[in-house]
């Protein structure tokens, strides 16, 4: 069992970024934007949760906004960027597009990732669904016949979802977790069709599979080139002032467990 020393990673991680802005190697791009930088400034508390370069060379962010207070309402934005960091003023309104939630089992729900299609649709996770979008900030209801599914894998616990990935075919596997008062947290995958129908031959349930694994927190999946899934978990202090434990998992691509792969824990 291998473990890891977050705060050598930490530190490491400084020392390499101090280095690279010492030696220039790191010096912001003065044509772009303004010094190198580009203010996002939509709603409040602006957030990007991802950011794509598109086929044209314009660039695509997805944008969390945030009223200010202990229990913030959230908005999402689709802001288009040109090349050179300036807004698209071809797109909605000045470069940006308020995109709109369909209404998802949590209330006021926070994304947590989005993704982009090979397709050019957008995929964002959180509000325990997985939602699509076209570019134009749409809603994309050829998904799943209403842009949106919620996989509610265990109608007596209670669900999060916390990323996607898009396989070479085109299929995408969702991640989440399941808690609830009779059993411990569990891990569950889901994978789709493109039209977001369920793939009944992925799992043992008819397009999903439920992990109990020791250390099932994740918080992103990642596709390896042999089409296996790393599950990485998040390492944070919660509202309590406790951290929470995790291991980067992984899975074949059925979604069982892959036992020849040994979980790297973060303890």
């Amino acid at each position: 069992m291998k473990l890891i020393n977050l705060s050598r990673i930490f530190v490491s991680a400084t020392i390499l970024l101090t280095l690279l802005s010492i030696s220039g190697y790191a010096q912001l791009d003065q044509g772009f934007g303004t010094g190198g930088v580009v203010s996002l400034d939509v709603f409040g508390n602006d957030k990007p949760l991802a950011s794509f370069v598109l086929p044209s060379g314009k660039i695509l962010i997805v944008n969390e906004g945030a009223s200010a207070g202990e229990s913030p309402t959230y908005k999402y934005y689709f802001i288009r960027l040109n090349a050179d960091g300036t807004r698209d003023a071809g797109y909605g309104s000045n470069g940006v597009v308020e995109i709109p939630l369909p209404s998802l089992p949590v209330p006021n729900p926070k994304m947590v990732a989005a993704v982009r299609q090979s397709d050019g649709k957008i995929l964002l996770v959180g509000g325990a669904s997985l939602i699509r979008y076209n570019e134009t900030g749409t809603l994309d209801y050829t998904f799943s016949d209403d842009g949106f599914h919620s996989p509610n894998v265990d109608q007596n616990g209670t669900e999060t979802v916390n990323g996607v990935v898009q396989q070479p075919d085109g299929k995408l596997v969702l991640v989440g977790t399941i808690l609830n008062n009779d059993t411990p947290e569990r891990l569950f995958l889901v994978r789709y069709e493109l039209n977001g129908l369920l793939d009944p031959s992925f799992g043992n349930q008819v397009g999903f599979i439920i992990h109990n694994i020791p250390y099932p927190s994740v918080s992103e999946i990642v596709l390896q080139k042999t089409g296996k899934f790393l599950t990485v978990p998040q390492k944070e202090i919660n509202s309590s002032g406790f951290y929470f434990d995790g291991a980067i998992n992984r899975f074949n691509s059925n979604g069982t467990v892959d036992n020849t792969f040994a979980p790297v824990f973060f303890t």
